[in-house]
Order: structure tokens, then sequence, then C-alpha cells
């Protein structure tokens, strides 16, 4: 989010090549941090159970492994609860995705918002509601488990069909009084899902499986989601115009918060906590 305010700033000043140096050092200074942080030792329940991967057949090289592998992401996909959440995930990302990428662009076209306003602009709303909204959905998903079972996708389920009509009025709403109140609103309640859907991807499997699990739903969210949606919201914006293709933003808040939403009446018919 922080990208948005500081990447604005610099485009704005320097010119867009030069935003792209100041948002790559920090992935730089984090992967070589990353190379001196160890693996946190398991506690004794996880430790129990994980298990040698069980093997399959003789077969020579990497063709064993890669079985295993695509044997266990079949396993994870005919799990109806984790592929309804993966699912309802893609969708949240493809509107995320889609949201973050064209909304500057829709505030200067759409709403005549300077350039630099509208990216810094923008990217203040992203970290004020990412850090309110992940904070405020983690610590709402643990209190509601004393009422459900199945808080953490109900939470996040029902949050983002709220989210819905307040994305509808960011998008359609021509007064800035009417549209920047309900964008704040509508980040900051799909914002609350970050914590709790992560919590169930791997609370659904077993410790065993939880890497597994994570790298399957990281590779659909992202390929059924946020790869998709911004040359899709451009390809149709090239043919009708920005102000209808962004309109796909709230289709898929509403996929997402639908999928949630069958995801949990699922657990909660199976007796799993998510």
């Amino acid at each position: 989010a922080l990208g948005y305010v500081v990447g604005g700033l610099v485009s704005h000043a320097w010119g867009w090549r030069a935003a792209f140096f100041v948002a790559g050092i920090p992935g730089l200074v984090l992967a070589l941090a990353a190379l001196r942080v160890p693996d946190p030792p398991r506690v004794p329940e996880e430790a129990g159970a994980i298990a040698p991967a069980p093997s399959i057949g003789t077969r020579p090289g990497m063709l064993a492994p890669l079985l295993q592998t695509l044997t266990l992401y079949g396993k994870l996909a005919r799990q109806g609860s984790y592929t309804l959440t993966v699912l309802g995930y893609a969708a949240y990302t493809f509107a995320v995705g889609g949201l973050a990428y064209w909304m500057p662009t829709f505030l200067e076209r759409a709403r005549n918002v300077p350039v630099s306003q509208a990216t810094t602009g923008f990217g203040a709303i992203v970290v004020v509601t990412g850090f309110v909204g992940t904070f405020l959905g983690g610590w709402l998903g643990d209190y509601c488990l004393r009422y459900s079972r199945q808080s953490y996708l109900w939470l996040s389920g029902l949050a983002t069909l709220v989210a819905l009509p307040l994305t509808v009025a960011t998008l359609r709403s021509a007064a800035p009084a009417t549209f920047y109140p309900a964008l704040v609103a509508a980040e900051l309640l799909l914002f609350m899902s970050t914590g709790p859907i992560n919590s169930v991807i791997v609370g659904l499997v077993s410790p065993a499986q939880r890497a597994s699990a994570v790298a399957l739903s990281v590779l659909a969210i992202h390929s059924l989601g946020d790869v998709i949606s911004p040359p899709l919201i451009g390809a149709l914006s090239d043919q009708t115009s920005l102000g209808a293709a962004v309109l796909l933003v709230p289709v898929a808040v509403a996929v997402s918060g639908l999928f949630w939403i069958a995801a949990a009446v699922h657990c909660r018919r199976q007796g799993v906590q998510a």
C-alpha cells in the first residue's frame, strides 16, 4: 500500500521509471533478510503428525515425487471445504487485484482527480484500511469462535457481501462525498477476511499438508485472480468504457462472499472448525 503512495510521489517528481527502482529495492532487502531466518521448531503435536510421504512404486528420478505431489493436490481439490474456500479466495483476489490496479486510473479518468492525488490518496486509503481491517477481522474471527466453529468463514463471507453495495457505490457515484467514504468502508470490510481465510486454509488440512495447501492456494488465487483481472478489465474497457469495465469488481466480490458462505455451510454440516 505504501508503494502506491511513494511510487506516486516518485513518479510525479522523476517519472514512472524511477518508481520501479524505489518499489523493487525493499523486495531485495527482504529477500536477503529472509536468508537469515531459521525454520521455526515443530511443536510436539505437529512433529508427531508429520510422517514421511508414502512411496509410489519404484519409479526412479523425479517421477515418484511428482506423482506424490499430484496425488496430494488432487486430494486437496476433492476436499469440498478447501476447494470452496480457495475459489472464494480467487474471486476475492480477482476483485482486490482489479481494484488496486485500476482504481487510480479510474479516479483520474472518471472522477477527474489529479493523477498524483489519485495514486497517493488511494494508497493512503489502502494503508489505513489494510492495517485496521486486517487486525479487526482477525480479532473478530477469534472472538466469534465462541459462537460458531465456522466463524472465520462466516465473518469473511458476510463482511465481503456487506462490502458489495459499498463497492458498487464507489464505482457508480460521481460525488466525492459519496464515493470516498464508500471506498474506505468497502476496503475496510474486504481486508477483514485476510487473517481468517488464511487460517481456514491451513486449518482444514493436517500439519503435513499445510505447505502444499498454501502453495496450491497461492497458485489458484493468483492465476484465477489478480493475474487475469487487470488485463480483462482493460480489454473490456477498450470495448466499452473504464466505468463499465470496473463493474467486474463487484461481481467478483459477490462471488467471493457466496463461495465463503457455501464453505461455512459445508463445514458446519461436516462438523469441521473453520
